[in-house]
């Protein structure tokens, strides 16, 4: 790659003008000449604008530069015709890739997903994604080459997956049912007498001793009730099966993700919340009501440790519960490894209709629990929501059951998955070390004394022992606090703390002599050690597209106010750079950098810039 501009100074006997600003560049100044375009910027505009394309080397516009990843896979910055004519986008994550492979079903994939998810097919060599894969005799195939290898008469290999069929009405809840059974008496005969079944297929499963499971198409709660299982039930008891006595059996239902909302943050987040309540009830009813035994749910549906902190907004608690299941792996209680559904594990196994179907209106009624539940509200269910819910919906098999198995609504669950509020602290004096909070931290308060509080004198008193999140940091400890349910921030308050969740340190790389954090902020790197920067990127908000910052003050290392039209109350932009449209900053005190600061101090300040340099 060679670079297409070159530095160096005017002498006296050139004179030009910047193609970013329009300015005339004087004698002495440093001057960039970009080759290609022929076009000369003065050194400030050129820093804070432009790159080089790291593919072809030309001068680009800021704006128009791309992250990608090259053949090693470095991440690169290209212009957009190397990143059209270089680059491919891989269709799993997104990403821009120099080297992507090809799918099956014609998409593009990059290394990364193809380690991660995928499989190649013995016969085509082609990838095929691992919910899509078949495995038969040891060998994995794409669902194309598997049609010729087969699983037998009626007995699919245990990896087939069919394109699943939905049945009944679309805007309910679908499950999905496994059941297995063992230890028949001719398997053959039971095979022969649901193969006319639409809604099912037969599959192998290793952890069975002569038997078999028997799989559902999605279908909501009341078609399975209505259709086929009573047929199925009663051929696998005629043909000498068992399935809760056998001791290897399992039932495992599906419900399909998309009912637990209309995009993916609100899925993951309903999801989180099925898990907590699971969770919640899981020694207190959850493991009576299954069935298993300890062994077995330690094999094979073990409890999802995950947890979340009250006040935790959609995005946290989802992300949260990502993190913990990619730990996990399936065989938890609540598997979350199926791309498009949600597996209940920890029911055993049965050919008692009552108690299979109470298994299926449990599922529906966790689904429903934890979609109209406030993540805050959790800890206040009981099993009598529970009955409840099902009374009302007439399910009397469901009731049955835990009347039966002894389920009962009067037995306490404990509120150990979502922690409640640590108690107040109850010295009067400040920590000795104050933690080093960030905005964004999540605290629960303690001691406080509010110096400058805009809201009702003593009112502080009634937040002490509540969760608040840090909205703004302030010297020697003091901070702004976001309070739900309190109205405006609490401004310049100084408290001690618990912590309960602090945000993730941010990243800031160094490019073309700037220091870049993941928002695209920068900050010269004459000016600013990387600490210095990474101060600045944890503090500063995002005011791109901000037209009245009228009460900014910590825009330090802002960068990026392009279009502010109003801040009339700045008083610490000292290094921004790129406010070209700032029109009001009439009570501004410090502002060297601005474009619409008076001529002598543009040029006292340039003068210094070409002096340190």
């Amino acid at each position: 790659m060679s670079i297409s501009y070159e530095r160096f100074r005017l002498t006296e006997e050139n004179t030009c003008y910047c193609t970013h600003c329009g300015r005339e560049i004087e004698d002495g100044d440093n001057i960039v000449h970009d080759h290609n375009n022929e076009d000369f910027y003065c050194e400030d505009c050129f820093e804070a604008n432009y790159s080089c394309c790291e593919r072809c080397g030309e001068v680009v516009d800021n704006y128009y530069l791309n992250t990608a990843y090259n053949e090693r896979g470095y991440e690169v910055y290209v212009c957009e015709n190397c990143l059209d004519y270089y680059f491919t986008r891989c269709d799993d994550c997104g990403d821009y890739y120099e080297n992507t492979s090809e799918t099956y079903d014609e998409r593009q994939i990059c290394g990364d997903c193809m380690e991660r998810s995928y499989y190649i097919c013995d016969d085509c060599g082609l990838l095929v994604h691992e919910d899509y894969v078949e495995c038969i005799n040891d060998e994995y195939y794409c669902p194309d080459c598997a049609e010729n290898h087969g699983g037998g008469d009626y007995i699919n290999d245990y990896s087939y997956k069919p394109i699943p069929v939905f049945c009944g009405i679309n805007k309910d809840l679908h499950m999905g049912v496994e059941l297995e059974i063992d230890d028949g008496d001719n398997i053959r005969a039971f095979c022969e007498s649901v193969q006319d079944i639409e809604e099912i297929y037969l599959k192998h499963d290793g952890s069975l001793n002569d038997g078999v499971e028997i799989v559902s198409h999605p279908c909501p709660l009341e078609y399975h009730h209505n259709n086929m299982w009573e047929e199925i039930i009663n051929n696998a008891l005629d043909c000498g099966f068992k399935s809760h006595d056998a001791g290897t059996c399992g039932l495992h239902v599906h419900m399909s993700r998309a009912y637990f909302g209309d995009d993916q943050l609100m899925q993951d987040f309903n999801i989180a919340k099925l898990v907590l309540i699971v969770n919640r009830f899981w020694e207190s009813h959850l493991l009576k009501f299954s069935r298993r035994t300890e062994n077995q749910l330690n094999n094979w549906a073990k409890n999802n440790p995950f947890k979340a902190v009250k006040n935790d907004n959609t995005a946290a608690v989802a992300q949260k519960l990502k993190d913990k299941s990619r730990n996990e792996g399936r065989y938890v209680n609540v598997n979350l490894c199926n791309m498009h559904t949600v597996e209940l594990r920890f029911f055993r196994g049965t050919l008692k209709k009552q108690t299979f179907y109470a298994a299926l209106e449990l599922a529906q009624v966790l689904a429903d629990i934890a979609i109209k539940t406030a993540l805050n509200d959790i800890d206040a269910l009981t099993w009598e929501d529970f009955n409840n819910m099902a009374t009302n919906r007439g399910y009397g098999d469901f009731i049955e059951y835990c009347r039966e198995r002894g389920v009962g609504a009067d037995k306490k669950a404990p509120k150990a998955v979502i922690q409640e509020p640590p108690s107040p602290l109850t010295n009067t004096s400040y920590r000795a070390e104050p933690p080093k909070l960030r905005v964004g931290d999540v605290v629960c308060i303690g001691v406080c004394n509010v110096e400058n509080d805009y809201t009702i004198p003593g009112d502080w008193i009634n937040i002490v022992g509540r969760y608040a999140t840090i909205c703004n940091v302030y010297p020697n400890d003091h901070y702004g606090l976001d309070i739900p349910g309190h109205g405006s921030p609490i401004l310049n308050a100084r408290y001690d703390f618990d912590i309960i969740a602090q945000r993730p340190l941010p990243v800031v790389k160094e490019i073309y002599g700037y220091w870049v954090d993941e928002r695209g902020n920068r900050w010269n790197c004459d000016y600013y050690s990387k600490e210095n920067a990474l101060y600045h990127s944890e503090t500063l908000k995002d005011c791109t597209g901000c037209t009245n910052c009228t009460n900014c003050t910590g825009c330090t290392g802002c960068t990026n106010c392009t279009n502010c039209t109003g801040c009339t109350n700045c008083t610490n932009c000292t290094n921004c750079t790129g406010c070209t449209g700032c029109t009001g900053c009439t009570g501004c005190t410090n502002y060297r950098n601005c474009a619409n600061y008076r001529s002598e101090a543009r040029i006292e300040f340039a003068n210094v810039a070409v002096d340190t340099m």
